[in-house]
């Protein structure tokens, strides 16, 4: 078959879907949604798939009633929405490598993360302000309720609604099991993120991609994220746990990003966090980014901080900012170098301190002397992209020629990682006596040798079996806060 245009295709496969009824197509995907589990043979029912055909079906306005599709012609039309990208003329807008890669298995690796109290970490992190904080206030303003409300009302309704098959909650029930949490908080809560089969329609069809499609839609982040909670009647379920673990923490992202004032508050507190994980490093002398400043020349870029080691220095630098969901899936080369100019900017402040140190001198000889500096870029959000030679190889060629390479830190030894791991890192670390730099060594010494190379540092975690950890502060507070179900 010659190549068609996506347009042409989401219209084929539209046509064949719109003899059945919208309600019986969505009940199907829901069913299938409950074999997705994060397992392997659970990945293989493409649960990323699924969400596309959800979102196609609510948005096409002709597809209001029909004859009730079988699980047989459902099942027909998920693998025509599988097979659908073969026949499209640049469906992956010309990414390439490691660029095409990345935007393949974008959409997989949401399904793919196991559970994680790293959900609530940015209200946890709202909710340690002072009580009249302007980021608490917009919180409130913004959300409905308090982030302790937000945290307590998320992860109860993410306990009872986990499970292959989804289990149904009844709303009633969640309001006894909530006895500290006002009706209006609850209504606040699920008007977020749960919407009937109508409510999800209307916003879906509400979207700029309903009337011109983009091949963007085979790969970007589910559209589900938005109402994750199927609601019918007094019944709550959940599409896919995956899909609202990802919702409870990036709506708190949506809130912050927009306001000035409040985002620059959540910078510092973020930054705060982040040191303090850095501290539990073993073996290693910590220094902030004020006493690092004193072994800087004046003027000079300056990270979040260091961890000095006998035979490495690790810079530290902190990211709150959120990436543009776009950044990941993007095939664009361009778009992705506009989207990490933040991760581009931490490169140079780690190259500035790398420097800094040995030319003013005062840091001493031991640590002047290291051959082996890590700069590790924690950022508050997945960036899919793991080490500084990775994000080389993705964007337009010469977008780092400013990048002067030196023995003290190349670009295989700058690591980009989420706040989760970086949590992961440093606890194993604490707990285990072992030093951070040679955890960072042996990545370094896996991805030299491409048939043992991992695409990003969590999988390098995992394979050293190192405990999914997150920040005990939170789940001391949610095991103190709420009662198990």
């Amino acid at each position: 078959m010659s190549s068609i245009s996506f347009e042409e295709a989401y219209r084929r496969w539209r046509n064949k879907a719109r003899k059945f009824s919208r309600t019986s197509l969505l009940d199907a995907a829901f069913r299938a949604f409950g074999y997705a589990t994060p397992r392997v043979e659970g990945i293989q029912h493409a649960p990323w798939q699924l969400a596309l055909f959800v979102k196609w079906v609510c948005q096409d306005k002709m597809m209001q009633s029909g004859v009730a599709v079988s699980e047989e012609e459902a099942l027909q039309l998920r693998q025509d929405l599988w097979v659908l990208g073969q026949d499209v003329d640049g469906l992956s807008g010309g990414a390439r490598g490691l660029l095409l890669f990345r935007q393949i298995i974008a959409q997989q690796l949401v399904f793919q993360r196991t559970e994680s109290y790293g959900m609530f970490r940015d209200a946890f992190l709202v909710a340690g302000t002072e009580p009249n904080s302007n980021l608490r206030r917009k919180f409130v303003s913004l959300i409905g309720m308090s982030p302790e409300s937000y945290m307590e009302i998320g992860f109860l309704i993410f306990a009872l609604t986990r499970g292959f098959p989804q289990p149904a909650l009844n709303i009633q029930h969640l309001e006894r099991s909530l006895p500290s949490i006002n009706c209006d908080e609850l209504i606040a809560f699920l008007s977020l993120f749960s919407a009937n089969y109508q409510e999800l329609a209307s916003f879906l069809q509400g979207l700029p991609d309903r009337v011109k499609k983009s091949p963007v839609e085979y790969f970007e982040t589910p559209a589900l994220c938005r109402f994750p909670l199927r609601k019918n009647g007094d019944s709550l379920a959940s599409w896919h746990p995956s899909v609202f673990q990802r919702a409870i923490k990036s709506r708190v992202h949506m809130m912050i990003k927009d306001d000035g004032t409040a985002f620059q508050k959540f910078t510092q507190v973020f930054e705060s966090h982040a040191g303090r994980q850095a501290r539990k490093a073993h073996g290693a002398l910590f220094l902030d980014e004020i006493r690092l400043r004193e072994h800087l020349p004046q003027g000079s870029r300056c990270p979040d901080g260091v961890l000095i080691y006998q035979d490495s220095n690790v810079f530290l630098e902190f990211k709150a900012a959120v990436f543009d969901e776009s950044a990941e899936y993007t095939g664009s080369e361009g778009w992705l170098q506009r989207k990490t100019s933040h991760i581009q900017e931490a490169i140079k402040q780690g190259i500035a301190a790398s420097n800094g140190v040995r030319q003013h001198g005062t840091l001493g000889a031991d640590h002047i002397s290291h051959q082996n500096d890590y700069l590790l870029v924690v950022t508050n959000s997945h960036a899919l992209v793991s080490t500084g030679t990775q994000l080389e190889q993705m964007l337009p060629s010469g977008s780092l020629s400013w990048f002067e390479a030196a023995s003290t830190l190349t670009l295989e030894r700058v690591i980009v990682l989420d706040v989760d791991s970086f949590e992961r890192l440093t606890r194993y670390s604490e707990e285990n006596c072992c030093p951070v730099d040679a955890i960072l060594d042996s990545f370094v010494s896996r991805n030299r040798d491409i048939s043992t190379a991992l695409f990003l540092f969590e999988q390098h975690l995992d394979f050293l079996m190192i405990p999914k950890y997150v920040c005990s502060e939170i789940g001391s507070w949610v095991n103190s806060r709420i009662p198990t179900p």
